[in-house]
């Protein structure tokens, strides 16, 4: 099993969301829960494309992730679309792939859930892909970042000087 560094992890996210790209081009849009994971695939992505940014709010949104996302909404448009709105919003938009922040490392998170939706049925997070069809709302998705560790995460920030939601900051601190 060969050891990738942080750059091989980086290069090979940018590799698989240009294929991707190249396949679905303006079909495909960055899934932004506000979450830091949301914001590394956000800031990879855009380095490929100016692809759209779509916010599907939770039942519960943490107040810090909600102005976040606000304040982010500033400097780069996000479409705020509730969840009885998406397939709506999908089909109006031609919008067939999401690009998504899940990783394989939150498969036993507590406070979450730990799992997606592949082949239209929910699976654990360690047994995710990087690309599932049958995801929610029936979207194909690209999961760039699905085996980095927490330990990637917090580098990559780190190393962009990416902001995340407040709620992060004792994280982010460490």
């Amino acid at each position: 099993m060969r050891i990738l560094t942080l750059h091989d992890k980086v290069q090979e996210s940018l590799e698989l969301i240009r294929n991707y790209h190249r396949k679905w081009g303006n079909h495909m849009f960055i899934g932004h829960s506000g979450g830091k994971d949301s914001c590394v695939v956000h800031h990879l992505a855009r380095q490929v494309h100016l692809f759209g940014t779509v916010h599907n709010p939770k039942d519960e949104v943490v107040p810090e992730t909600r102005d976040f996302l606000y304040r982010l909404s500033m400097r780069c448009p996000i479409n705020f679309v509730p969840k009885q709105f998406m397939p709506d919003f999908l089909i109006k938009n031609n919008l067939k792939l999401q690009i998504d922040g899940s990783r394989q490392a939150e498969w036993n998170r507590e406070s979450r859930s730990t799992n997606i939706i592949a082949g239209g049925k929910e699976i654990n997070r360690k047994e995710m892909q990087p690309f599932v069809t049958g995801g929610v709302f029936g979207l194909n998705i690209l999961y760039p970042i699905v085996y980095w560790t927490d330990a990637d995460v917090w580098r990559y920030i780190k190393l962009h000087n990416i902001k995340v939601s407040d709620e992060y900051r004792e994280s982010l601190s460490a």
